[in-house]
């Protein structure tokens, strides 16, 4: 039998109400943006009724002969296919377009999924030049952003420029001085990646049996 709960636990609608009060009355405000970014996130009342109800809890039977086992990759649980995240994400920033989380996760699905650097840029760009973001929040976007150029290959006057900003809009946060060493050791940085690059290529040619071994 399902124990009653209170209307206010289960009326998502009121509880989205409330803060959009908050975005009509306070706008342009961090408690605005904390707001739009609650709303991105609030349960339908559909899960909150399922999750307050007593339901008789199935347990599987677990794997049998785990201690002869040499191969557990069968075990793990499936990750989810990128191009089918991207599309859900996608469709949800359509209807929440201020969902911090949501965008960040499709940039770094464009960047390493799709090799589309240019589309993870433009979502982080609509992160970073936002109102009313939180100024650690906008340095991490930046640094992640560093780290995507870095890893599909940007030049160093690319990724520098990426980290300069993080200084000159927050020269009072230690995020600041971070990017300053990072811009120090950026060169050694992009060559430590250009040869790790190199090995790996000769490391995957080999194994194709691209490379003929020597003659005897």
């Amino acid at each position: 039998m399902r124990q009653p709960v209170g209307d206010d636990v289960l009326d998502p609608d009121a509880a989205r109400a409330a803060l959009e009060q908050i975005i009509a009355r306070l706008p342009d405000t961090d408690q605005a943006q904390l707001a739009s970014q609650r709303i991105a996130h609030l349960a339908s009342k559909e899960t909150l009724l399922a999750a307050h109800e007593h339901r008789p809890i199935e347990l599987r039977q677990g794997p049998r002969d785990l201690g002869l086992r040499t191969d557990f990759s069968a075990l793990l649980k499936p990750e989810q296919d990128p191009a089918e995240a991207a599309a859900l994400l996608v469709k949800h920033l359509e209807l929440h377009p201020l969902d911090n989380e949501a965008r960040e996760k499709l940039a770094v699905i464009y960047a390493d999924h799709y090799q589309r650097l240019d589309l993870a840029a433009d979502q982080l760009e609509q992160l970073i030049t936002a109102p009313n973001q939180p100024g650690k929040e906008v340095a991490r976007w930046l640094n992640l952003l560093a780290d995507l150029q870095l890893k599909h290959g940007a030049d160093y006057d690319t990724m520098r420029g990426t980290l300069q900003r993080v200084i000159d809009l927050f020269p009072e946060l230690a995020a600041a001085q971070l990017a300053q060493q990072r811009i120090e050791l950026l060169r050694l940085e992009l060559k430590g990646k250009a040869k790790s690059h190199v090995v790996k290529l000769g490391s995957y040619e080999k194994d194709l049996g691209l490379k003929h071994p020597p003659p005897r």
